[in-house]
């Protein structure tokens, strides 16, 4: 008799406790969904929805920055040695070039987003970054690029030759890589003729970190501005990342370049519009190999 009775209050604790685990079970679904909703009512009533990829890569800009990027694909700011990058999209990517200009000493910077939405056709995948790691190697394609001068309201060619050389010490012209798949980082030397400083050697690196893509280019050459020096070798810093808005079919470019420059007096703009048109040539030929 008394085992029975132990037997049935197990029993009844048994069946007690079952009962309040599914008690606070079904509350907290209950309190969870009411939460949810008070949330996306909250949302809802200020006119916000949660953030695309875009608001996470750039927390840093006013939503009316980020319409403006959307709208017009652009977004530039020109900073000098007192400033520091302030745009570079929270990716992996652009930590080493947002690390690397913030360390030099120069005296002209500026930093552009682009946003540039993709075909509907040709949406990124994995295979993706291959096809963009290799027009970013087609360096012989930068050959007669042009770019808008507002000096001279005009189209004016860019590169007036460009191919890839042998090595710093072999000027030998070589065809452009090709790679059947993306190595984490890269490096090789290129042959440049441009139109605002003439010949030059560069060294140009690439990166791939997760879904992103770098490129930087280093000269090594004095750059001169008609007969007079005005770059070091070593003192011109480009980069630009690329990294896919997958929510928005859509690629967002980061341009960043930085110069240690002689000053002379009147063309301070006209080297301001001279790095800046860098970048955006170096944006306008990827976009434009893209579309071919």
């Amino acid at each position: 008799m008394k085992q029975n009775q132990q037997q049935i209050m197990k029993k009844h604790q048994f069946f007690s406790l079952t009962v309040f685990m599914i008690v606070m079970l079904l509350s907290s679904v209950v309190q969870h969904r009411a939460y949810a909703q008070e949330n996306s009512e909250n949302l809802a009533s200020t006119g916000r929805t949660s953030p695309k990829q875009m608001e996470r890569l750039l927390p840093q800009l006013e939503e009316s920055e980020l319409e403006k990027l959307r709208s017009e694909g652009e977004l530039t700011r020109f900073f000098s040695d007192s400033g520091k990058p302030k745009n570079a999209p929270k990716h992996a990517i652009t930590k080493y070039p947002a690390n690397d200009i913030s360390s030099m000493e120069g005296t002209i910077f500026v930093e552009s987003l682009f946003y540039y939405p993709l075909s509907e056709t040709e949406p990124f995948d994995q295979s993706s970054l291959t096809e963009y790691f290799n027009i970013l190697q087609s360096i012989s394609t930068l050959k007669g690029i042009e770019y808008y001068s507002a000096s001279r309201d005009r189209m004016r060619v860019f590169f007036h030759d460009s191919y890839v050389i042998a090595g710093i010490d072999d000027p030998e012209p070589v065809p452009d890589p090709y790679s059947e798949s993306v190595p984490a980082k890269k490096e090789i030397y290129v042959y440049q003729k441009d139109s605002s400083f003439g010949e030059n050697v560069s060294r140009v690196e690439y990166r791939n970190i997760g879904d992103g893509l770098s490129l930087s280019m280093f000269n090594m050459d004095t750059m001169h501005y008609f007969i007079f020096p005005l770059v070091s070798p070593g003192d011109l810093h480009l980069h630009m990342s690329l990294m896919p808005l997958r929510d928005e079919n859509a690629l967002l470019f980061y341009g960043v370049a930085g110069v240690d420059s002689v000053s002379f007096f009147g063309i301070e703009k006209s080297k301001e519009d001279s790095f800046y048109n860098r970048i955006k040539a170096v944006y306008s030929w990827f976009t434009g190999r893209l579309e071919e």
